[in-house]
């Protein structure tokens, strides 16, 4: 429960963004929506109540967000190979199966978690 007046600490999707400690930060969801009966594979971002687990963050943007943090380095990708152990991982190049490059010029990959 919220007192009034009090700024919740959770981090919340909504349409303006995430929003967290009363700021709103720009996100990407999945091009399948916010899902309820998310399937792997349909693009879409999953609803639910979920723990953050790793920070990643571009070293060239800021400064490192919290001890845990792990930077993206230049060659670090993200495997997408669904039937591999990597799956859903950062790997390092050269990497052969399917992967998304870490550190682009995406604006969304400044801070991953």
């Amino acid at each position: 429960m919220t007192l009034a007046g009090a700024v919740s600490r959770d981090l919340v999707l909504t349409r303006r963004g995430v929003r967290f400690a009363g700021w709103y930060l720009p996100c990407s969801i999945g091009k399948g929506g916010v899902r309820t009966d998310k399937c792997e594979g349909d693009g879409a971002t999953p609803v639910g109540a979920h723990q953050i687990v790793a920070v990643l963050y571009r070293p060239d943007r800021l400064a490192r967000p919290n001890a845990w943090a792990k930077a993206i380095r230049p060659g670090d990708l993200w495997s997408d190979a669904s039937g591999e152990a990597e799956y859903n991982q950062m790997v390092r190049a050269p990497y052969g199966i399917v992967m998304k490059r870490c550190g682009g010029p995406i604006r969304f990959m400044t801070l991953c978690w």
